[in-house]
């Protein structure tokens, strides 16, 4: 029953993905850059969905393993760099258009610390990143609502589907070591816990492209 579940609700996860990879390259095609970090990230994330099924079909192995801790690595570093720089533009603080450069890079090295030390370990599940660079990200997001709430605009629907799936990656990554070894049927079962706030995310950014192209088409009748 399980497997059914969460077949169906990763095609919609994907469709959405999908349909939202296109709405934010016609974003951006018209000049709204604020969105390509967001892209990027949607982009990464396509990506990883499709370097995981060849994993899985043995098609790609890592180390002569069929794990895709190495892409989890590049796709956590990718997923702090894009979302971090997303909210670098949109948040109206001195402190961290000052000091951003100076902080990613700090962070980063110490998220891939152990992997510098030790490279064989980046074949390994290892959360380390996420407990590094995730909070950094929910506080980011976390002010940006309180702006939000000040200012009266902005991409709320954007920081929405962002906190959701930020908060649940980092159960995800908490718990994943309580997983080992537990049937198939539950493994599935939790994974279709975790396409839920991917789902609500993908649906809020459609709607938050949505609102953008009527913006411009709004204002498109006013100018003529």
């Amino acid at each position: 029953m399980w497997k059914s579940i969460f077949d169906f609700s990763f095609d919609i996860y994907y469709i959405s993905l999908v349909l939202n990879i296109f709405l934010f390259s016609g974003a951006v095609f018209l000049r709204k850059y604020l969105f390509a970090p967001i892209l990027f990230y949607l982009i990464t994330g396509l990506l990883t969905e499709h370097i995981t099924i060849l994993i899985l079909n043995n098609d790609l192995l890592f180390f002569g393993q069929q794990t895709n801790a190495p892409v989890k690595v590049i796709y956590d570093l990718i997923q702090f760099l894009t979302i971090s720089y997303f909210f670098k533009r949109s948040l109206n603080y001195q402190w961290l258009n000052k000091w951003y450069v100076l902080l990613m890079v700090l962070l980063i090295l110490i998220a891939i610390a152990p992997y510098l030390l030790t490279p064989s370990d980046i074949a390994f599940h290892n959360p380390w990143i996420s407990f590094i660079t995730i909070p950094v990200l929910l506080f980011l997001s976390t002010l940006y609502f309180l702006q939000l709430l000040r200012q009266k605009k902005g991409y709320a629907y954007i920081n929405i589907g962002l906190f959701l799936i930020l908060g649940s990656s980092m159960v995800r990554d908490s718990t994943s070591p309580f997983y080992e070894g537990v049937p198939m049927e539950i493994y599935r079962m939790k994974g279709f816990l975790l396409l839920i706030p991917l789902i609500m995310m993908q649906f809020l950014f459609t709607y938050e492209c949505f609102l953008f192209f009527k913006s411009r088409k709004e204002f498109s009748i006013k100018s003529q």
